[in-house]
């Protein structure tokens, strides 16, 4: 009886699906990019994308965005800046659309690492940057998201994000949905269509997405039933092992 219990509390304690990725629009495509930073050499500008979260809701404990990060010089052309983010700020937004920025549901700026991503977008690598130690729980709904490197007030880089088609996405929607959205208030750009300002990415011919993604876990419960039917699978396994043994 204690092993019934003891396979329940664990069925129902635990989320219906564990892992790191929650959702991920996909590798760079190497195609266009747009400024997607805080501070640094051209000031403020911020991509949004899309993903949804499913029934039941989602803890989130990370964010990340897929980014070529340069050194501007003074003269000359620009680089690779590999190890220069620390720190970038993130928010998590609903109800965005065209020229209306939706409700701020989470947001922060914290530190972060820069990884190489091993892929390459217009000759310059691209960077994976990503926030961690979160704990964002999200209903069931569609949201947007946007993490970009904070530069503080240095003007010595610059941060362009990459586009994707979505290949080796996870969740939903896997790029190819276009509903994306810049965001550079000092231009007067405030919530407009990505598309509309990048044009479109030549691998999809109509819409433009952006690497990016969450970490997290979904927290759906299962069912009683369902509960109920995995703990017998489970101690009818356990009965089976036993019997095998004593007849060895």
């Amino acid at each position: 009886m204690r092993k019934t219990s003891l396979v329940f509390a664990l069925l129902f304690a635990s989320p219906l699906f564990a892992g790191t990725v929650y959702w991920y629009n996909g590798d760079s495509d190497g195609f266009a990019t747009k400024i997607n930073e805080i501070g640094g050499s051209s000031g403020t500008g911020l991509i949004y994308d899309d993903f949804i979260v499913g029934a039941g809701g989602a803890n989130i404990t990370g964010v990340f965005s897929n980014d070529l990060v340069l050194n501007i010089p003074a003269s000359g052309s620009d680089t690779n800046a590999p190890g220069v983010v620390t720190e970038a700020s993130w928010e998590i937004r609903s109800g965005v659309s065209t020229g209306t920025p939706g409700t701020l549901v989470a947001s922060g700026t914290g530190s972060a690492t820069q990884t190489s991503t091993g892929l390459n977008s217009g000759g310059f690598a691209v960077y994976d940057i990503q926030v961690t130690g979160l704990n964002v729980n999200l209903g069931p709904g569609t949201y947007w998201l946007a993490v970009a490197p904070d530069f503080g007030t240095s003007t010595s880089y610059n941060s362009y994000i990459v586009t994707t088609y979505g290949f080796n996405g996870v969740g939903s929607p896997k790029a190819q949905d276009g509903n994306s959205f810049w965001n550079d208030p000092g231009f007067g750009d405030d919530f407009v269509a990505a598309v509309s300002v990048t044009g479109a990415d030549p691998a999809d011919g109509n819409n433009i997405d952006f690497s990016m993604g969450v970490d997290g876990v979904a927290t759906t419960i299962p069912e009683p039933g369902t509960a109920a039917l995995g703990a017998g699978a489970l101690l009818l396994l356990g009965f089976a092992a036993t019997a095998r043994r004593f007849r060895n």
